[in-house]
């Protein structure tokens, strides 16, 4: 699987994000590569008077993510051709690839690989399923589970594979298998680092941009992967440290996550306010108090949720 490119959309969302907090409307968007004109960043706009500069980057929560993902999807959508119907037990069933795994290849080696992971899902959700025990993953993890590790014939890396007895939350359906990627043991370092490496990308541009036009206000835009569950504490806890590296930080950073149903913006720095300051709100403490958390703050600071299908690509190949 290849991750959509995204970066119009991005840029549109925050756009929108930008209008409802000025009570504004765009009056045009300008793309320095196709329109010319100053600075070497992806998008310029006014807002309400204000000029603004958008700059967009990925941020992965470890290296080599994005390429992973073109292997899960390989193997995802061969476990949906091979278990198309609920498996036994009002259970989930998850299995998680390893982040070393590598493509299983072409050819006649390729489908032996294949069905020789078949072979091992189908062996071990019997065991699984007889068993019917709990057993956590990890400490604190949210679902109590029982899990067997091992390595299929012809793969040179152990897979996990996982059956939940709880947390059956609709519409998923009891027997529902999916794969997922498994996380680092270490989350923070590997994420730091990406996240380090954007602001060494991309915080000189926009600064260039700023040297070149002080009425500009440089907006930073992350789009992030994976939704930042498990990694918005690591960026509220070293965006203070970031910051003070950047010789010239961005006016504004905003975190866009892209989801299936809808796509989440959050306001990561406003000013001279950012995370974790607690007049912004915080991703995860929406997520686990309080799913529309932040409408008790100004609109300005809000989160945004938006139909992603409804956003224009501003940046269209």
């Amino acid at each position: 699987m290849r991750i959509p490119k995204r970066e119009g959309k991005c840029c549109d969302a925050v756009i929108r994000q930008i209008e409802r907090a000025s009570g504004a409307r765009r009056t045009g968007v300008r793309d320095p590569e196709k329109n010319g004109g100053r600075g070497c960043v992806d998008l310029f706009v006014q807002v309400g008077g204000q000029e603004y500069a958008l700059e967009h980057t990925r941020v992965q929560p470890f290296r080599n993510r994005i390429d992973l993902s073109t292997h899960w999807q390989t193997v995802r959508d061969c476990v949906m051709q091979w278990f198309p119907d609920p498996l036994p037990g009002p259970a989930f069933y998850h299995l998680y690839i390893p982040l070393d795994m590598h493509p299983p290849g072409r050819g006649r080696k390729g489908k032996d690989r294949l069905e020789s992971l078949r072979e091992w899902i189908e062996q071990n959700v019997e065991v699984l399923h007889g068993r019917a025990a709990y057993r956590p993953r990890s400490p604190g993890h949210f679902y109590k589970m029982d899990e067997i590790i091992g390595q299929p014939g012809g793969w040179k890396c152990e897979f996990v594979i996982s059956r939940s007895n709880d947390g059956v939350v609709p519409p998923r359906k009891p027997g529902t298998f999916d794969v997922f990627i498994d996380s680092p043991e270490d989350r923070e370092g590997p994420f730091l680092n990406e996240f380090r490496n954007a602001f060494d990308r991309k915080c000189p541009k926009l600064a260039q941009t700023k040297e070149q036009a002080d009425d500009v206000r440089t907006v930073l835009i992350l789009e992030v992967i994976e939704p930042p569950f498990a990694f918005d504490a690591h960026i509220c806890k070293h965006l203070p440290a970031l910051l003070e590296e950047c010789l010239a930080p961005p006016d504004d950073i905003f975190l866009v996550e892209p989801h299936r149903v809808f796509w989440q913006v959050w306001v990561a720095k406003r000013g001279e306010v950012f995370w974790p300051d607690e007049r912004l709100p915080i991703p995860h403490k929406g997520y686990i108090e309080n799913p529309w958390q932040g409408y008790e703050y100004p609109v300005e600071c809000r989160p945004l949720y938006l139909d992603g299908d409804e956003l224009e690509d501003l940046k269209p190949s």
